[in-house]
């Protein structure tokens, strides 16, 4: 039996929670002003990506099961930012497309979620920022497929 005591201060884990949990709430706020909240946030940062992307496949980029998908796609359709559609080559994937408000509104929030981000940053000198950054890309790097979940860089 280990005797050593578990210091959430030294496990990465509940570190990354801590300021994800903090992050996501900073940017929800800011969403919620324009009707959305951040469950569709990932969805539109997708698509403004690469739009026409079928609907099974943003799942798997998110790393998110298909009902959540679903409820994320459904809340953008209902806000008329998104639409779906049947693929040509196979009626049962349902691609999913910015509508031309959906393309729009990436000009309003993009700032958002980049003030978020520096705000989240600003403790940190410039060149701690940045090790800070590769840091995070490194474990993503290492980590990705060996969970069965595509990262969504």
């Amino acid at each position: 039996m280990s005797t050593e005591k578990y210091d959430r201060q030294r496990f990465l884990g509940a570190l990354i929670n801590i300021v994800a949990f903090r992050m996501r709430h900073k940017f929800d706020l800011r969403l919620r002003e324009y009707g959305l909240d951040i469950s569709v946030w990932p969805v539109l940062a997708c698509l403004w990506e690469q739009d026409g992307v079928p609907q099974a496949r943003i799942g798997e980029l998110l790393g998110v099961p298909g009902y959540a998908m679903s409820r994320g796609v459904d809340r953008l359709e209902g806000a008329g930012l998104v639409t779906r559609r049947s693929d040509p080559e196979n009626r049962r994937v349902r691609r999913v497309f910015l509508t031309e408000a959906g393309r729009a509104i990436e000009s309003t929030l993009v700032p958002l979620a980049n003030a978020v981000n520096e705000e989240m940053l600003a403790p940190l000198a410039p060149a701690q920022q940045n090790a800070l950054l590769a840091l995070l890309r490194q474990l993503v790097e290492h980590t990705d497929g060996s969970s069965g979940i595509q990262s969504p860089a």
